[in-house]
Order: structure tokens, then sequence, then C-alpha cells
């Protein structure tokens, strides 16, 4: 589990690390990530395309699918 100290929330570091984790998913050929997310947090992780996948849980389950950035 990975979280923010309050203090620090709002300021872009989680973002920044959701950033870095999807590109190690792409250098790691991973196509799929999956968290038990904190309900609170449901929308910064939708905000990052995220998908609820099942939300029967404390803890809902979120997915994002990684693809490869399309060429320029």
């Amino acid at each position: 589990m990975v979280a923010i100290l309050p203090s620090h929330q709002r300021q872009g570091l989680g973002s920044i690390m959701m950033a870095a984790l999807d590109a190690m998913a792409l250098e790691n050929n991973v196509s799929r990530l999956e968290v038990y997310a904190d309900a609170g947090a449901v929308g910064f992780y939708e905000k990052l395309g995220w998908k609820m996948t099942d939300a029967n849980r404390s803890s809902p389950l979120m997915a994002k699918t990684i693809s490869t950035p399309l060429a320029s």
C-alpha cells in the first residue's frame, strides 16, 4: 500500500508516482494493473484512467489497462 501524507496531498505527488508506475508497467510488458483502493481514493484513481471492477468490498478493486503509446 502506498499513500501520501495528508500534509503533502494535492501537490501532484500521487500523480507523479502513478505515472512512474505506468512507465514501469510498459517497460516490463505488464498490460493490466489492479489495486484494492481506499474507498476515499476512488476518485483519484478514476481521474487517472482506472476503472472500478468490484465495488462490493470495503476496499474497491480498481484496474487499469496499460497500452503502448501511439507512435507519432
